[in-house]
């Protein structure tokens, strides 16, 4: 798989904050061809491969969404966010 197959693979997944569990399998599965990969209780994913200096590679599986909370006579909707938005 090349990198913009993986990319793509990687972004299709839905993966709202506090419903990452498709991503994470997913990423869980990859990273148990190289190491035993652990989750802790937050949803983090972690792993170590052989004895040498630990490295810590960080990123994040949600993504910033919106819930439809209403709809309005006008056409409109109103929105909550789920993550954190600027």
């Amino acid at each position: 798989m090349n990198d913009l197959e993986l990319l793509k693979e990687l972004t299709s997944f839905p993966g709202g904050s506090g419903d990452e569990d498709l991503i994470r399998n997913y990423l869980k599965d990859k990273i148990n061809k190289i190491t035993n990969a652990e989750t802790d209780g937050l949803g983090d994913i972690y792993g170590q491969i052989g004895n040498g200096p630990k490295v810590l590679a960080v990123g994040h599986m949600d993504e910033i969404g919106f819930k439809v909370t209403g709809f309005n006579n006008d056409g409109t909707i109103n929105v909550h966010n789920a993550g954190f938005v600027f």
